[in-house]
């Protein structure tokens, strides 16, 4: 039987097809073991025509996928011309609502009688897309802040206590803590207050909530 065209030529040639049964059975008897092998020729045969129909399957099936394939990335093109067309409305959105934070430090230099004496404080900043002015929280020295973070969620001071840095920028990126959506919800309810041409002034108090 003549294979497919469309399948590889190692498939379709190399076969015997033109060896009925009863002419393996009598090669097998006058070629014995095949050299190197414990099989007999027809044994070797059907065993290696076993091999070329798994192949032929196979290679049955890729084909299928490659097809939809294409027909996945047709469709993908499409959704994302369709993306990119109602996307320019939404950027603007994008713009007003969404933020990162971010929280460093800074030292400030006093006199004192003894001489100049440094303090370290810390402040998240409220990071927008086009953000003309900042937006901060000012958390105070180290000791102030573990202070208040450690009082306000008594039930992760493991946390606290590894990274007390990391966590606060994780409550203030993270959608499903209560300081992000905080700090979210005054941008939606109170855009003037929350303009990018002064900067904002937040408390911790207010915006690190339960």
């Amino acid at each position: 039987m003549k294979e497919h065209p469309k399948l590889p030529s190692w498939i379709r040639n190399r076969d015997l097809p033109f060896l009925d049964e009863k002419q393996l059975e009598l090669i097998s008897e006058n070629e014995g073991k095949l050299k190197g092998s414990d099989l007999s020729f027809r044994e070797f045969l059907l065993k290696h025509r076993t091999i070329i129909g798994i192949s032929k399957r196979q290679y049955q099936a890729l084909e299928k996928k490659k097809k939809e394939i294409l027909r996945l990335q047709e469709s993908l093109r499409e959704l994302k011309q369709d993306s990119s067309s109602m996307w320019s409305v939404l950027v603007p959105f994008k713009e007003k609502y969404s933020f990162t934070s971010s929280t460093s430090s800074f030292t400030i230099k006093k006199k004192s009688k003894s001489g100049v004496k440094e303090y370290r404080y810390y402040q998240m900043t409220i990071n927008r897309p086009n953000q003309n002015s900042p937006i901060k929280v000012f958390l105070g020295s180290e000791k102030v802040a573990l202070k208040f973070l450690n009082k306000t969620y008594p039930s992760r001071k493991s946390e606290i206590k590894k990274d007390w840095v990391s966590f606060v920028n994780k409550l203030t990126n993270d959608f499903r803590e209560k300081p992000y959506q905080y700090i979210q919800n005054l941008f939606i309810t109170n855009p003037m207050k929350m303009g990018r041409y002064k900067t904002i002034l937040l408390k911790k108090d207010d915006v690190f909530v339960k």
